[in-house]
């Protein structure tokens, strides 16, 4: 008996254990000038950093984290011309996983005359983020898989003919 108990305990899988769990939605607004557009939306990129950092972890965030985070908010176009796509990014380190979805808008609006108007910029991020640091093997082990599962994703594109028109 006392052996059937040993080995039912060795074959039960480890419970998966946070540290944390968090899941938040901020919005992020800024009016500038035109020609001052990537100083807001480096506002905007800092208070979202400071918003995950803050709400996720405390503000005990990995400075690696903050790091990506902030890279790549301020490293994708907020061109008025462009689309407002979203910005959907998962980010692993040292147990830690960080989803962050990121709603952006852009409106401009023009005034004065000709010869004299000036352009305004109206920017907007809706952020939605997920945030789980790992309290076990095992949850180390869920979140490496969902980081494994997003490269595989990422060599499927650059293996496919959609990557050779990556520019």
């Amino acid at each position: 008996m006392a052996e059937q108990l040993q080995a039912s305990e060795e074959n039960k899988e480890e419970e998966i254990v946070y540290k944390k769990l968090k899941k938040k939605e901020s919005n992020f607004e800024e009016n500038t000038k035109e020609k001052e557009m990537t100083i807001a939306v480096g506002k905007i990129a800092d208070g979202i950093v400071a918003a995950v950092g803050a709400y996720a972890s405390g503000g005990s965030l990995l400075p690696v984290l903050m790091n990506q985070i902030k890279e790549t908010v301020v490293n994708v176009s907020w061109s008025t011309s462009e689309k407002n796509e979203d910005i959907c990014e998962q980010f692993f380190e040292e147990g830690n996983y960080l989803f962050l979805l990121i709603k952006r808008e852009t409106k401009t609006e023009k005034k004065g005359i000709t010869g004299f108007k000036s352009t305004t910029v109206n920017i907007k991020a809706n952020v939605k983020f997920f945030y789980a640091e790992a309290g076990n093997d095992a949850a180390v082990e869920l979140l490496q898989k969902r980081a494994t599962a997003e490269a595989q994703d990422a060599f499927q594109f650059i293996d496919s003919s959609e990557a050779g028109k990556w520019e």
